[in-house]
């Protein structure tokens, strides 16, 4: 996998980490919050359900087992190979859900068959893409021979991903930018309203 993180070659020694206790305190201090976070947000979607705030629940259960499964990686309880996996499949969850999230709100911000335009498609086509090249280099990563070549597309889709949520949030707050510069664009005003603050 990546050899200056690991011990040994072969991915399968403990991380190097120059400050380990530092370290385990730093990501133990962002489990915590990311916890107290869920707790909230959980409390707020029991008293006032949202898909919004639902999304963001979902979505922190997804930081909060990437925190446990970091702090894992450190200690030397994973090994690279499973770290990486596990760190995949997280990051697929989260990409899927904040791109969920966005369109959700950025729908409100159209008016009528306005919401599935270029933009709207060309997310839902970006995900779509992203999606397929994690589970690719999740299925090579797990065949010894096609190793190699799973890391180098799960890196590039690593890589890749931010895009996709730029897309998304393009489309999303499109209309809003529009408004601001001053460009007729047809919106719900309280909406737009409160995309802009």
């Amino acid at each position: 996998m990546n050899s200056t993180t690991t011990g040994t070659s072969d991915g399968n020694g403990p991380p190097h980490i120059a400050h380990l206790l530092a370290t385990t305190i730093v990501v133990w201090t962002s489990v915590v919050f990311n916890i107290i976070s869920c707790v909230v947000i959980g409390r707020k979607v029991i008293l006032k359900f949202s898909r919004l705030r639902f999304g963001c629940f979902l979505t922190s259960i997804v930081v909060i087992v990437q925190g446990i499964v970091s702090v894992q990686r450190i200690w030397d309880v994973v090994s690279e190979l499973s770290f990486s996996l596990l760190r995949s499949v997280t990051l697929v969850l989260f990409i899927n859900l904040m791109v969920a999230i966005t369109l959700d709100l950025g729908g409100k911000f159209y008016v009528g068959e306005n919401r599935r335009g270029a933009l709207y498609w060309a997310t839902l086509v970006a995900t779509a893409i992203i999606n397929v090249m994690f589970v690719v280099a999740f299925i090579l990563l797990l065949i010894p021979d096609t190793l190699a070549m799973g890391t180098i597309i799960h890196n590039a889709s690593r890589v890749s991903w931010p895009v996709v949520l730029l897309i998304a949030y393009w489309y999303a707050f499109s209309p809003v930018v529009k408004t601001r510069l001053g460009e007729k664009a047809e919106s719900q005003s309280a909406v737009v309203a409160v995309g802009i603050w």
